[in-house]
C-alpha cells in the first residue's frame, strides 16, 4: 500500500481486483478495468491515433529500460545504441511479435548489430537485446527467453558458417569474422 501511495503521488493510477472476486468471476471482476483503459485510449497490442493525427503503437511510450540495457562485467556500458526518450532516436517498433521473426532475420540482425559495435564485437549477454532492437520488437518474460534461445541457435549456425566467432575475454563475447575479399 505504501508503494501504491508513492506511485499515486507521481501520477500513476491503480485499479484493484480482489483475488476472491477474480476467481469467482473473471469477466465481472475485470469489467471496470477494461472500461477505465478504454476511457484512456489504452488497447492491448493495437494502434492508437495520437493528437497530431498520426498512428503509432502503444509500446512506443515504453522507455529504454524495457529493452534490457546491460553493462559488461568489465563496466563497459552496452546500452549506448539502445532507444531512449530522446527525439533523435532512430528506434522504431515493427509491430511484430518475437515469435514472428524468422531465423534468417535473426541472423541478419546479429550481423548488422555486430557491424555497428566497436571492434565488431559485443557480449553474448547483450546480443539478444541488440537483435530485438534491430528487428524493432519489445518483449520480456517467457517470449524473450524463447527468443534468446533462438538467437543463440542462430549464433551457433553463424559460427559453423564462419561468419562470427565466440571468444572469452572478461566475459563471453561474439565478434564478426573478417570476410576475405576476392
Amino acid at each position: 500500500m505504501q508503494r501504491q501511495r508513492q506511485l499515486e503521488r507521481c501520477g500513476w493510477e491503480f485499479y484493484r481486483v480482489r483475488e476472491s472476486a477474480f476467481y469467482a468471476n473473471k469477466e465481472d471482476a475485470l469489467a471496470g478495468l477494461w472500461g477505465m483503459l478504454e476511457e484512456r485510449g489504452i488497447f492491448p497490442n493495437s494502434q492508437r491515433t495520437d493528437a497530431s493525427g498520426g498512428v503509432g503503437f502503444e509500446g512506443e511510450e515504453r522507455r529504454a529500460s524495457d529493452i534490457d540495457d546491460t553493462a559488461d562485467e568489465d563496466g563497459e556500458e552496452e546500452s549506448e545504441n539502445y532507444p531512449s526518450d530522446d527525439a533523435d532516436s532512430d528506434f522504431t517498433l515493427s509491430g511484430r511479435r518475437a515469435e514472428e521473426i524468422t531465423t534468417a532475420e535473426i541472423q541478419d540482425a546479429i550481423l548488422h548489430a555486430l557491424s555497428k559495435c566497436p571492434n565488431h564485437s559485443c557480449t553474448l549477454h547483450s546480443l539478444t537485446a541488440r537483435v530485438l532492437k534491430e528487428v524493432g520488437v519489445l518483449t520480456r518474460g517467457k517470449p524473450r527467453e524463447a527468443f534468446e534461445r533462438r538467437t543463440m541457435r542462430c549464433v551457433s549456425n553463424l559460427e559453423k558458417s564462419g561468419r562470427v566467432e565466440t571468444y572469452k575475454a572478461k566475459n563471453r563475447r561474439l565478434r564478426l569474422v573478417p570476410q576475405g575479399t576476392a
